[in-house]
């Protein structure tokens, strides 16, 4: 993040975890005050996966990726930690340019936390009487 996007982010109520603290204490331990937070404010989570969030030299995403970020097991330690505590009510996924991965490692990476995002809410409907309607619009 540049520094007039860290100073309004300091700003607002909008928490920031650092990709640096994800590394060094886990996902869960560095999401759980964040976490809390929200699970006290909001029924269920909106998940925007900016596909650029991953580290560029190991799953490039797009041109605008400045160095540094997160393995993609990592981000898939901080969409399990999320959705562990919250219940999934949309999701997006973007910031991709499939020029920039000619390897398809960023392309595998989305589509394995894609996965595991509805998995998580699928998990989350088992014992719940669901509709069809219900189970489509996952």
């Amino acid at each position: 993040m540049d520094s007039e996007e860290a100073t309004l982010l300091a700003d607002s109520a909008i928490a920031v975890v650092e990709a640096a603290n994800i590394g060094e204490a886990g996902a869960a331990a560095a999401l759980e005050t964040a976490l809390a937070a929200l699970a006290g404010r909001i029924g269920s989570l909106h998940l925007h996966l900016d596909l650029d969030v991953h580290d560029a030299g190991v799953a490039p995403a797009n041109h605008f990726r400045p160095p540094g970020g997160l393995a993609p097991d990592q981000v898939g330690a901080v969409i399990d930690a999320a959705l562990a505590r919250l219940p999934l009510g949309s999701m997006a996924v973007t910031a991709y340019d499939p020029a920039v991965d000619p390897a398809g490692v960023t392309a595998a990476a989305a589509i394995d936390h894609v996965r595991r995002a509805v998995r998580a809410r699928a998990q989350g409907l088992i014992g719940r009487r669901t509709t069809v309607t219900e189970t489509i619009t996952l």
